[in-house]
């Protein structure tokens, strides 16, 4: 199942590059990100 995961920043952040490291070990997820 996809999952699209939309990230909305004004800064990038160690705690920020985590979570994108995170979610996108996983194939099906599509993640978005707004600065």
């Amino acid at each position: 199942m996809k999952k699209i995961y939309m990230i909305v920043s004004h800064k990038v952040t160690k705690a920020m590059r985590w979570t994108i490291d995170y979610l996108s070990s996983f194939e099906e997820n599509i993640i978005l990100i707004l600065y």
